[in-house]
Formats: C-alpha cells, structure tokens, sequence
C-alpha cells in the first residue's frame, strides 16, 4: 500500500469519512504484483483487433495475422482475448480492488498505448490512475476529489425517474453517467478470495459479474447495492441478476414483479433468459423460445410500448413469425416495417384488414403509401425538391470511377432509401426547406445502382454512408473530400 495517509473533509470543514484508508496517486506506487499483472498482459502474446475491420494484427509489427501466424514475425498469437486496436492508437481500463484491512479501494486504471514507425516500430505505454474509489454500501467515495457518487442517485438514472429538472441535477447525471459508463477491459482476481469475505459482498455473487470483464455499474452498483441481484442468482435467473435494476419491480407476488404470470417460472429458469427475452414474455406470454427471440428485435427497433400498444390492437405475434420466415425478411426489414406501419396508420388505413397488416410486397407497399403519405401532407413538396435539384445540379461531382448527384425527387428518395435500406425518404420536407441537401454517390458504370447516401448541411458533408448505414471505405472517403472541397455555396430563394 502506499505511504500516503489522507483525510477528506465536507465543506464545513469536517472529517466526512472517518479515518480513510491509505491510497495511491500514482500508478508507480501501487503494489508491485498489480503492476505485474497490468505489465504482463500489455506485453503478452494477445493479437491486436482492429476495431474498424475486426481483422487481427500482430502486436509486433501491425501485420495482418493468417490463422493466428505472423509471417513476418514468424510467431504464433494468442487470439482468446484481443487487445483493441485503433488508428496506431488505443486505451484499456484496468480494474483492481486493493483490500486494507476491512477497506476496499477500486482502481481504474487507463493504459493507452501507441505504436512508432521510425526506422523500427515499438510500442510505448502510458499509465494512469483514472479513479481510486473506496467503496461503501451506499455509494463510491473518489479519493481524488472527495466526490461521492452515490448509489441512490444513480438509481434514478437507471430507472429512468426524472432526475433532469434542473442544472444541479443535470450536473449530478452526468458526472455519475461519466463513472458508471466505464467499461472494463481487464480484472485482477489475484486477491478475490479476500474481496468475496468483505463485509460489503457478503450476499453477492461476484463470480457471477467478474467471470467477464463488465462495466463498473454492473461490478459495483450491482453487486453492493441492487439487492435484487442477489433475489434473482438465488432463483436460477443468472442473466436477469445481470440487469436487475430493470428486471424485477416493486411488488409482493411473481405476476407484479416479473410482469408475467408465475407458471412461466420454470420455463424462464430453464432457459435462463435475458432482460429482453423478459419483455418479449410480458408482451406475449408464450413459452416458444423461437418466438420470443424473434420478437427482441421487434422491441428494440420499435421500443417496447410503441410494439406492446401494436399487438395488443391489431399485430397477432404468430402470425407476424410466420410472415417474417415466409418471406425470409431479416433484422434491417423490421425498419421498413416500423416505417409501413406508420405510414398505414397515418393515412389512417384499417390496420384490422390483413392484407395490409402483413402486405404480400411489402418494400412496394410501403413505397407506394410513403408518397401518398407525403403528397397528402404536402402536394407542392414533389415540385420543391425539383427546383432545388435544377440548382443543386452545379455541384455534380464525377471522376473517372465514381459520379455524386442530388436527389432529383421524391421518387429518387424512396428507391434510395429502399436500396440502402435507410430513411433518407423522411428527408423531403428538409431538403425542400433547403435546410440539407442529399447526394448520391455512385459507379458511373452503374448510375441506377445506390452505393453511399450523402447528406450535406451550410455546404460540408455531414454523413456518408452505404448501406444498411455502415461505414465508407478510405477511397470512398477522398472521393468524397474531392466532392466537398468543389461544393458551390448555393442559395435557394425560399
């Protein structure tokens, strides 16, 4: 431990914490086996994992790694756990509990790590103590600043009670978010023994939540203060005990608490399911794990009420599997959906009629109602986009590969955004207001084929992307900084 002894005061001027333990300040005052253990995993045979590519690399000389075999190097790697890699540079957190007699002290460690090309590359490392919270039942103490963050507060937060009425309170959100949102990459168990004897973990499970690197919500808050982890680890419900604070509610039968009926006990036991698979139950109260997979999607791409409020008026769950498999839609077509079914119910079409409730083509359907949609909201809006594409026109961009156009109309919008499968076709009425312009950006031997979407805001592009939203490449990238650099400063008179 370190030499260092300190006191913490509140602003009155008074010891706030009795007599706090020792602590260190600088990472080359920590015990030497953490610093061991940090320094053998840094400099270890674990690949590189290019987080752009999820290509593996060898730590040595950034080669690209055939079947876990460097040729340059010509050394084997270990690709188990992968150390993420990012542009030459890259940071990891560290977790290690320090234990003094009853006292736990929770470092964060941040290691970055960069690489230098200069005649022969190397690899440099940079430590620092990002945190040294002493840990109590109700909270963390940072030692640093003698800041509390505590386990009420960050309870709100989690269960989403308005906590953001005020500056204080926006304050207090985002310096507890600052802390739990860190995730860990590495935890040393070296002394786990002596951490699951402390007073403060006496009726967790730690192996539950330190099997696996977590974030510090889940390895702290969790384990010392959501009491519902330890009620739900004892009842078999190991991945509900992982995302207790959501998972179980206020209430003194299992109906009140799990929002679901009793007798579905073992069956969520034996399946050992998750917080969604849960929703899916509260939905849909079926034992059918095929089903209530299926529907997981459903209910983080249209949220839970926004889905619930659906099927409890007019979607039978069956019903829309079959549909789904039938016509062998996957995960992206649950937008097209989403946005269909808006479509229907804003032009306040009987979504009770099947045939419109499960469409035999649905991306022609949802075409064909998207612009009777827009046209009956707004019959000049076809006309505006027009005029602004005649202007726009003096910024198409080609080279010997690749042509960049606007959109020409609503029509050109709808077949792009059904193409790359995104929702440039909400972007009409912008584009006619001139508030952003949108680009295609495509093979000059194929015009007709969509390739990158690109919108453009006050003459700089603010996103590019192809398909499904994923990501340019490099060349697409400089084509595209070509295109930016040639943008004329356009008016529109409105």
């Amino acid at each position: 431990m370190s030499k260092y002894n300190q006191l913490v005061f509140d602003n009155n001027f008074t010891i706030s914490n009795d007599m706090v333990v020792n602590f260190c300040k600088k990472f080359e005052e920590l015990n030497e086996e953490y610093k061991d253990y940090i320094n053998s995993i840094l400099n270890s045979n674990f690949a590189l994992k290019d987080s752009v590519t999820n290509e593996l690399l060898c730590p040595k000389c950034l080669g690209k790694l055939k079947k876990n075999y460097c040729t340059k190097c010509k050394k084997y790697f270990d690709t188990k756990d992968t150390l993420n890699y990012l542009k030459k540079i890259s940071k990891n957190n560290f977790l290690i509990f320090d234990i003094n007699a009853d006292d736990i002290i929770a470092y964060i460690i941040e290691t970055n790590y960069s690489y230098s090309y200069k005649l022969q590359p190397y690899m440099y490392y940079s430590y620092d103590i990002k945190y040294a919270l002493y840990l109590k039942k109700d909270g963390l103490l940072d030692l640093n600043d003698n800041y509390f963050y505590s386990f009420s507060e960050y309870e709100k937060i989690m269960t989403h009670d308005n906590v953001l009425e005020d500056e204080k309170s926006y304050e207090i959100y985002l310096k507890l978010i600052e802390l739990f949102a860190i995730q860990i990459d590495f935890v040393y168990l070296g002394n786990f023994d002596e951490i699951k004897q402390n007073k403060l973990f006496k009726y967790c499970y730690l192996d539950l939540f330190f099997e696996k690197p977590y974030g510090i919500d889940k390895m702290l808050f969790f384990t010392i203060f959501c009491k519902q982890s330890e009620y739900l680890y004892k009842m078999g419900l190991h991945k509900l005990a992982l995302e207790a604070p959501y998972a179980i509610k206020d209430g003194k039968t299992f109906r009140e608490a799990f929002g679901v009926p009793k007798k579905y006990y073992k069956f969520m036991k034996e399946n050992n399911i998750d917080y969604m698979t849960l929703l899916a139950m509260q939905i849909y109260n079926t034992e059918d794990i095929k089903i209530l997979n299926f529907m997981k999607d459903f209910i983080t791409i249209f949220g839970y009420n926004y889905f619930k409020e659906l099927v409890s008026k007019y979607i039978d769950v069956e019903k829309l599997y079959n549909y789904w498999n039938k016509n062998n839609f996957d995960r992206n077509m649950i937008f097209e959906y989403l946005d269909y079914i808006r479509c229907v119910l804003k032009l306040e079409i009987n979504l009770e009629d099947k045939k419109y409730l499960y469409p035999d083509n649905l991306v022609e359907k949802h075409n064909e109602l998207y612009k009777q949609m827009v046209m009956f909201e707004n019959s000049e809006l076809n006309d505006a986009i027009k005029g602004v594409s005649n202007i726009m026109d003096m910024n198409v961009y080609e080279d010997e590969k690749y042509i960049i156009f606007p959109a020409k109309d609503i029509d050109s919008l709808i077949d792009e955004s059904t193409q790359m499968s995104n929702c440039v076709r909400i972007y009409c009425e912008s584009i006619a207001n001139y508030d952003c312009q949108i680009y295609f950006m495509r093979y000059k031997k194929t015009p007709y084929k969509s390739l990158v979407t690109i919108e453009v805001r006050n003459n700089k592009v603010i996103q590019a992307k192809t398909k499904f939203n994923k990501e340019i490449n490099s060349e697409q990238k400089e084509v595209i900084k070509r295109f930016e650099r040639k943008l004329l400063n356009l008016k529109v008179i409105k």
